[in-house]
Order: structure tokens, then sequence, then C-alpha cells
């Protein structure tokens, strides 16, 4: 008759400020990254297109058009169940043209499964991130890309957001 959760305390957890990456701490996660290879289109699709971390493990390669230099982010991928598509930024082409240059498969899922979170934490310590916050690569995305490109509406899409509220409540500060 009575929740046994109830019986819990539990801690509240204050939403603080975003965390991003810096550039040199983005640098090294992208040159560590490539000592683990597979995960290189992970790194680089999480902080160069801002794709959270359990849509890059269901992201198919299909999803990902070079020629159009678009990803679309299809609604079994998406966390919200909606479609999004999202453009490529020149340095997430030039990284994904590196991977392929190096002869790696771009058929199937973009992220192995093996090991992965075990794998994921051996490339942020070889990078020096110790401190690794859920999400950092891509509220990283969305901070320098509305710093850079300044287009709210735009990035509140390719992001998967419903109303630009929230993007301009956390990024405009970051």
């Amino acid at each position: 008759e009575k929740n046994p959760i109830a019986k819990i305390d539990f801690d509240e957890v204050e939403n603080g400020e975003v965390v991003t990456l810096t550039p040199k701490e983005a640098a090294a996660l992208m040159l560590a990254a490539e000592n683990d290879n597979d995960l290189l289109p992970y790194h680089a699709l999480g902080l160069f297109a801002g794709i959270r971390p359990f849509e890059l493990q269901r992201l198919e390669w299909e999803h990902v058009d070079l020629a159009e230099q678009h990803i679309e982010i299809t609604p079994a991928v998406s966390k919200t169940g909606r479609r999004r598509i999202i453009d490529m930024e020149p340095n997430l082409v030039a990284w994904l043209n590196h991977y392929i240059a190096k002869g790696r498969e771009t058929v199937g899922h973009v992220t192995p499964t093996s090991n992965l979170r075990n794998r994921l934490r051996s490339v942020r310590d070889v990078a020096g991130l110790n401190k690794w916050t859920q999400d950092v690569m891509r509220h990283s995305y969305a901070s320098y890309w509305l710093a850079e490109h300044g287009d709210i509406n735009r990035l509140t899409l390719q992001m998967g957001h419903e109303s630009a509220d929230m993007l301009w409540k956390h990024y405009n500060r970051a």
C-alpha cells in the first residue's frame, strides 16, 4: 500500500550555469579520440553538431550526408521523437572526412557499442578531462554556435527544442 521509495531521502540537484569545454579542451578531446579512431565520429558529431549522447548511440551512417552536409535525426533516434535536420559546420565535415580518409567504416551505427563506457572514459582521461559533465559536448556546440551565428531560432531547430526560451536562458551568457 505504501511506496517504499518514499522512505528514501533525496538530494536536491540544482541547475547551475551551463558547462562548456574550452577550445583547448575540445581540441585535446578530438586528438585523444584519434587514439580510439572508432570514437572519432562520436566526439566530432557531439562537439560540432550538438547531438545528444544517446542519439549518437542510435545514429546510423546512412543519416549522415557529407555530400549535402547535413545530418538527419530521425524520430527513432531523437530523444523527443521528432525528426530534425542539423547543418554540418566545416570543422565537422573536415573531421568526418579525416576519419573516412583513414579507411574507416561508414556503414551501420556511427558509435561502436563494444565496451563504450570504458572507451569513452579512456578518451577523456587521455585528453586530461578528469571531470565530465553530462551533455558538455552538446552545451559547447550550442554556446559556440550561438556566439558565432547569433541565430537562436535556427539553433533551436537544429537542437530539437520546441522554443528558443530554454536556449536563450542557458546559452546567451555562455
